[in-house]
């Protein structure tokens, strides 16, 4: 078997952490690969470093280009047609690639690329299709074409889609004879660290700084939580696009307020801290949840999307929640308070029940289900 795989990105994030899984797994069960990246990047250099065949398409997101000011308003047809060319460029080249390497599947490790999509249906080659995002429900991702297009796409018989949530596929309405849920995989079977009881006094958000993570949410309820505990700080690690520092100056808890910056330790963090903060609007899966719940810290969610899905999984496997849910700033907030000075052994049971909920997302079970796809469409 010989499988293309396309990523939209070259980053590590959640998308290219789940590739990387992928890319590994494929090369140990000796499955001939090809992966193809729109530049070079992180996760490019390491996969090549590897000894993994990894070429160049340029490609971009099949997103309308957002118009949040002026200038963007300005340059919005511009920059729509420069989608447009480079997105048919990289279809020629993809075109060209796969008529070089046959691949017997082509895979699209994203729901916001559409060349593979296109490519195998010309040349008759099964396309698998990752769909990862809530696009049309999330402002930073809206589809060329909407919602009704996008999903056409997705139900053509040439596509076998695979979605990393439930809620993903009952979403896009997809059909349960050729496409299948299939959680990522986010770590080894055998990792199973013990369980910290004894937390430090910090809150911790790892992710992407930004409005669509819920960040201001969650800078909101810390500083309406600090006067009573003002031993508590808030530390945030992950990539920063809104000038962190400069949204929390203002804020009479900035001085409880430490950025990070990027962490390569984030399991340690996790392990120590009295609970981490997941306020995202529309996360696809959620890695952090999983990650934090299998190091034992305990997850604050917003009950929606992926984290809501991942709280319900262990409701139904334990009849009780593994994990404590809000939906406002103001529930936000008392949660915060309410763990902070818990002092019940429920919280150790809790945790407990998280991680072995958790332990369902292994890399060796998701890339069980994803050959088992292939297998399925050949």
């Amino acid at each position: 078997m010989k499988v293309l795989l396309i990523a939209h990105s070259s980053g590590i994030q959640g998308a290219g952490i789940a590739l990387r899984n992928i890319v590994n797994g494929l090369v140990k069960a000796n499955v001939d690969i090809v992966v193809t990246f729109p530049s070079k990047g992180t996760l490019f250099n390491e996969l090549k470093n590897k000894g993994v065949p990894c070429r160049i398409v340029r490609i971009k997101d099949y997103n309308v280009p957002q118009k949040k000011d002026a200038k963007s308003k300005i340059l919005f047809f511009p920059r729509l047609i420069r989608i447009f060319i480079i997105n048919f460029w990289g279809l020629l080249q993809l075109f060209f690639l796969v008529k070089e390497e046959f691949p017997d599947i082509i895979h699209s490790n994203s729901g916001v690329i559409r060349i593979g999509h296109i490519v195998s249906k010309i040349l008759h080659i099964p396309h698998v299709w990752h769909i990862r995002e809530y696009q049309t429900d999330n402002s930073d991702y809206i589809p060329i074409g909407g919602e009704i297009a996008l999903k056409k796409h997705f139900h053509d018989n040439n596509n076998h889609c695979v979605t990393i949530t439930q809620g993903l596929f009952d979403y896009y309405e997809l059909n349960e004879k050729k496409d299948r849920v299939i959680y990522d995989g986010v770590f080894s079977e055998s990792y199973l660290p013990q369980i910290n009881y004894k937390k430090r006094n910090y809150f911790l958000y790892i992710g992407a700084l930004e409005e669509g993570k819920g960040i201001m949410d969650l800078l909101s309820a810390f500083e309406s939580f600090h006067p009573f505990h003002s031993d508590f700080e808030l530390w945030l690690a992950g990539r920063d696009n809104i000038n962190i520092c400069d949204c929390i100056r203002n804020y009479e808890s900035k001085n409880k307020i430490k950025y990070l910056g990027f962490r390569d330790n984030v399991y340690e963090l996790m392990q120590n801290a009295t609970a981490l903060i997941v306020p995202s609007f529309f996360e696809g899966f959620g890695f952090i949840t999983a990650e934090a719940m299998i190091n034992g810290c305990p997850v604050i969610g917003r009950d929606t999307t992926g984290t809501k899905e991942q709280f319900d999984n262990g409701l139904k496997k334990f009849g009780m929640d593994i994990g404590y849910r809000f939906s406002t700033i103001e529930e936000l907030r008392s949660l915060l308070i309410y763990i902070s000075e818990i002092k019940s052994t429920s919280i150790h049971e809790k945790l407990e029940r998280a991680q072995l909920c958790a332990h369902q997302y292994t890399i060796e079970r998701n890339l069980s289900n994803i050959i088992n796809q292939y297998n399925r469409v050949l």
